[in-house]
């Protein structure tokens, strides 16, 4: 990865920054600082201004692993599209993957409920089509992480076990990943291109597709991710914006 606010970097974001371009973005840990409580999440009065002004410029996303539902109630502007639950809640995902999804998933709350005794700091959080666990504030984290891994690995069926910052997230096998909704919303969308930006283990599913059409940039450095640039830390994000708006501005 390179940073993005290097020389080559901001060419090849000026180069992206065109009319045609879908604008995607990661909710918590990007557009969003990551708080103890999903439920505290929020964007920042700037954040929000400059993607007000950005929105009649060019289209505009949120691709997050929340659900649609509590996604709707913590963003106080409109994007052009929303995807929730990983990519599984989108305008172009299939009715028949969503109904099944919801069948597996409330199979997994049953069955984890009555296997597993939930202390302080831990809280399942039922999305409808998937289940996240959040232990940011169990009293021992690696513990904790290591039975709710152990309880995943035990459900019928067994989910895709996706390990975020202090979260464990379960989704149906063959369920849609943040990588194919994003591929999705450009076909639907009749675009040419895409910049993602994320922060998570989820969002590697867009860095890994390696795609000519997609600038990739991943908030936080680390040597693992298939990300084409990085950001230090979330509060670079409205930097980013101030680019891509400035950018916009004079195609």
């Amino acid at each position: 990865m390179k940073y993005l606010f290097g020389g080559p970097g901001l060419k090849e974001l000026e180069h992206f920054c065109q009319n045609n371009t879908l604008l995607a973005f990661d909710f918590d840990g990007t557009l969003s600082r990551l708080t103890a409580r999903p439920q505290n999440a929020s964007v920042s009065a700037s954040t929000q201004m400059l993607l007000h002004e950005i929105s009649p410029l060019a289209y505009t996303a949120i691709v997050s692993g929340r659900g649609l539902k509590d996604l709707k109630t913590l963003i106080p502007f409109k994007p052009h599209y929303l995807v929730g639950n990983h990519g599984l809640e989108s305008p172009a995902a299939d009715p028949g993957e969503i109904k099944g999804a919801k069948k597996i998933t409330g199979g997994w709350t049953k069955q984890i409920l009555s296997r597993y005794k939930f202390s302080r700091g831990v809280q399942l959080e039922n999305k409808a089509y998937s289940l996240s666990i959040h232990y940011r504030l169990a009293s021992r984290r690696t513990i904790t992480r290591n039975q709710l891994v152990d309880l995943a690995q035990s459900l019928d069926p067994q989910p895709r076990i996706i390990l975020g910052k202090y979260i464990v997230n379960l989704v149906p096998q063959n369920s849609p990943n943040k990588g194919k909704a994003l591929l999705q919303l450009l076909t639907h969308a009749q675009l040419d291109s895409a910049i993602y930006v994320g922060d998570d283990v989820t969002d590697e599913d867009v860095f890994s597709l390696k795609d000519s059409r997609i600038l990739s940039v991943r908030i936080g450095k680390i040597q693992k991710s298939s990300a084409q640039f990085y950001l230090n830390r979330q509060s670079e994000i409205n930097r980013l914006l101030s680019h891509i708006l400035f950018f916009l501005k004079n195609t």
